[in-house]
Order: structure tokens, then sequence, then C-alpha cells
């Protein structure tokens, strides 16, 4: 039977070389799932730092808001001012008129 051996050895051989394929194509599953835990976290970590970074948007929007309101109130302010000013300067004006007025009627009397 040295004909059976040979087939044996043939087909020994074949398995082994299933089985190292079989060890290598593990090893690479194995390879794939850690990439896949790492995938993950990285993707978790993804999304915290998106929905941060949302938060921080608002906080950027609420920001600028403010600082239109803080425009718009020293517009504001500063138009009321000018026209406080123009107003003293008038009523000084008035006031100044009446007097010499007042001294006009006090001589005539």
């Amino acid at each position: 039977g040295g004909g059976s051996k040979a087939a044996l050895d043939k087909l020994k051989k074949g398995l082994e070389d299933k089985n190292d394929s079989i060890a290598e194509l593990e090893n690479k599953l194995q390879e794939f799932r850690v990439k896949e835990e790492e995938w993950i976290v990285t993707s978790d970590e993804l999304q915290i730092a998106q929905h941060e970074l949302a938060e921080a948007r608002k906080e950027v929007a609420k920001v600028e808001q403010i600082r239109e309101q803080r425009e718009k109130v020293t517009q504001e302010r500063n138009f009321y001012k000018s026209n406080m000013d123009t107003i003293e300067a008038k009523l000084t004006e008035e006031i100044q008129k009446s007097t010499k007025l007042q001294a006009q009627c006090d001589r005539a009397e």
C-alpha cells in the first residue's frame, strides 16, 4: 500500500494547510474585532465631541446675542445722551433769556 501512504500524506498536508489558513483567518478576525472596538470608542468620543461642540456653539450664539444687545443699548444711550445735551443747552439758553426778560421787567417797574 505505498500509494495509499502518499495519498494519506497528501490529505494530511492539505489538512495542515487548511488549519493554517483557518488560524490565519481567526487572527485576522481577532484583529478586526480589536479595531472594531477602537472604532466604537472613537465613534462614541466623536459623538461626545460633537455634542460638546454644539453646546459651545450655543454659548457662542448667546455671547453674540448679548454683544448685540449691549451694542443696541450703547447706541440708545448715546442717542439719548446727545438729545439730553441738546435739551440741557436749550434749557440753559431759555433760562438765560428768561433771566434777561426778568431783569428788563424789573427795570421797567
